[in-house]
């Protein structure tokens, strides 16, 4: 009777709420992974980019046809793959920017070389600092650094090393944070209630173990406290506190993974 009790208690939040609701609201977390540029919708491009969709596959998505996918038609697919047996795929996250490509000499030259001389004078060189963005360089110093012949220009392998100066720092890609099942799914959730002189308890947006939708509090036992805060409305066969003395075997007042464990052999 107890054992059936525990059950009750720890199945009733997920028995309350359709398991599509629970689909939908991961398919909204993975709508913001897949929309990289956060502009509330997600293109063709991030949806290849993000989930490996070709256009047949964006196309399933895109039920409007407007060439884009909002938040409705991509909680609408993911809910019907999941229908017809499918799972959820969270999409990449948007990769960490890279740094530019670090400019050549002959870029260098391209660019800021107003006589087309082969060379870059001071002036020359203000413009390059200029576009730089770089507070820390100077002209004056670049040029006495690098003049290594004296004749106040920036030529050959002169310009070669200033190219080497001006290579911006590559950014490193973070790589995206690994993610445990519990981190993904064991999130309590607040719960709207639809009787307004009754709040009900917190549930869990996804699949876990019994022994964690009844750790209300997620502290890794059992008390009293979490019992009645999941049983609320409801009125169970067995007392809250029946239940924890009952399998309570330490008599520390609360019930253990392992007391859990072993009271369901």
């Amino acid at each position: 009777m107890l054992h059936t009790a525990l059950i009750l208690v720890a199945l009733a939040p997920a028995q309350r709420n359709s398991p599509l609701d629970e689909v939908a609201e991961t398919a909204q977390a993975y709508f913001a992974l897949a929309d990289w540029n956060g502009d509330g919708w997600i293109s063709f491009k991030e949806s290849a980019d993000s989930m490996g969709l070709d256009r047949q596959a964006f196309a399933a998505f895109d039920s409007d046809r407007d060439g884009r996918i909002s938040l409705e038609e991509f909680v609408v697919r993911q809910k019907a793959i999941v229908e017809r047996g499918g799972v959820l795929e969270a999409p990449r996250r948007k990769p960490a920017r890279q740094a530019a490509p670090a400019r050549t000499a002959a870029d260098l030259l391209a660019l800021f070389d107003e006589d087309r001389d082969s060379a870059l004078g001071e002036r020359e060189l203000a413009r390059v600092v200029d576009e730089s963005k770089n507070k820390e360089l100077s002209p004056a110093a670049l040029l006495s650094a690098l003049d290594k012949d004296g004749d106040k220009r920036l030529h050959g392998e002169e310009l070669n090393r200033l190219a080497a100066t001006l290579a911006p720092a590559a950014e490193p890609i973070a790589p995206a944070p690994k993610m445990t099942l519990a981190q993904l799914f064991e999130v309590p959730l607040p719960r709207e209630s639809r009787n307004t002189g009754s709040r009900e308890p917190a549930r869990i947006a996804g699949p876990c173990g019994d022994f964690r939708r009844l750790d209300a509090d997620n502290d890794g036992n059992i008390d009293l406290r979490d019992l009645v805060e999941l049983q609320r409305p409801l009125v169970l066969p067995a007392s809250p506190q029946a239940i924890v003395s009952s399998l309570d075997k330490d008599g520390d007042g609360r019930i253990s993974r392992d007391e859990f464990d072993a009271a369901l052999r």
